[in-house]
C-alpha cells in the first residue's frame, strides 16, 4: 500500500517533486503528523512535465519501498537488535544495565503488544512507566520499580530511538515528549566514626580487611579497589592513582579505565 504521496511544484522555472509522508509525530489532536520534501527534478517547466512526473513517481516509489522496509518492524525486535550493534561502544557495567532493562521490561511489556517501532507514541510509553510503578508488573511478587530505575528504563529507550533518527528508521524520538514518573529526591545516609570504627573492628585480619579500610576511609568504590595494582602506589609520594576499575564481563572479568581519573 502506498504510503508516499507527492505533486509538481514550479520554482524558478523548474519542476519540484513534493513529497508528503508519515512521521512518528503525533498532533495535539492525536492524529499523525506529516512531513514534506521538495526534490529538483532538474527539469525546465517548458516542454518536460512528462519527464518530471515520472521523476515524481519513481521517488515516491522510493520513499514507499523506504517505508515498507520499516513499516512492519516491531519495537521490541529493533531494540533487541540496536543492544547487539552497540554493545561494542559500551562498558560493560553500561551494557549489562541497558540489557537488563531490555529483557527483564521493555521485552515483556511490548512484545505482547506487538507495537511496531515506527507506531510508538509518547502515551503508550507514559502507559508503559505507569505500569511499572504497580503491583501487578511484577509477577514473581516482588516490589513494584522504583521512579528513579524506571528513568534509568526511560533513557534506554531514548537512546534507542534516537539511534534510530540516525539511522534512518525514525524522524522523531516520542521518548523526547514522554513524561516519566516524578523520583524522590535521594537522601544520603553516611557512616558515623564510631559505626566506621566497628566495621573496621569487623574486618581486621580478614582478606577483605584492606580493601573495606579503602573503601571506608577514601571513598573508592568497589571496581576501583579490585581494579587496583601494585604500580599504582607510590610509597614515597604516599598516592594512590586509581587508573583501572574491575568489571565484571561475560567469560570473567576485565579491568577498565574508570570514566574519571583520580
Amino acid at each position: 500500500m502506498a504510503t508516499t504521496s507527492g505533486s509538481l511544484q514550479i520554482k524558478d522555472g523548474k519542476y519540484y517533486a513534493v513529497l508528503s509522508f508519515r512521521t512518528n509525530e503525533i498532533q495535539t489532536n492525536g492524529k499523525p503528523k506529516y512531513k514534506t520534501k521538495w526534490f529538483c527534478t532538474g527539469y525546465t517547466v517548458k516542454g518536460n512535465k512528462k519527464k518530471a512526473q515520472k521523476f515524481l513517481e519513481e521517488k515516491c516509489a522510493e520513499y514507499d519501498k523506504k517505508n515498507l522496509n520499516y513499516s512492519d518492524l516491531l519495537f521490541t525486535d529493533y531494540i533487541e537488535v540496536w543492544l547487539e550493534k552497540i554493545k561494542p561502544e559500551l562498558r560493560p557495567s553500561t551494557y549489562r544495565g541497558y540489557a537488563g532493562n531490555i529483557k527483564n521490561h521493555i521485552v515483556p511489556y511490548f512484545k505482547c503488544r506487538r507495537t511496531k517501532l515506527q507506531d510508538l507514541t509518547p502515551w503508550e510509553l507514559e502507559d508503559f512507566y505507569n505500569y511499572l510503578i504497580t503491583d501487578n508488573s511484577k509477577s514473581d511478587g516482588s516490589e513494584p520499580l522504583s521512579a528513579t530505575t524506571i528513568k534509568h528504563i526511560h533513557r534506554t529507550i531514548s537512546k534507542a530511538l534516537n539511534d534510530g533518527i540516525r539511522r534512518g528508521l525514525l524522524y522523531y524520538n516520542v521518548a523526547s515528549t514522554a513524561k516519566t514518573p516524578k523520583a524522590e529526591k535521594h537522601k544520603g545516609e553516611f557512616l558515623n566514626q564510631e559505626q566506621v570504627q566497628k566495621l573496621l573492628t569487623l574486618f581486621k585480619g580478614s582478606t577483605v580487611e584492606i580493601p573495606v579500610v579503602l573503601c571506608a576511609l577514601f571513598g573508592f568504590r568497589r571496581g576501583e579497589v579490585l581494579g587496583l595494582k601494585w604500580n599504582s602506589i607510590d610509597m614515597i609520594k604516599r598516592t594512590i592513582t586509581v587508573s583501572e576499575t574491575l568489571q565484571q564481563h561475560i567469560g570473567g572479568s576485565i579491568t577498565v579505565p574508570p570514566k574519571t581519573w583520580c
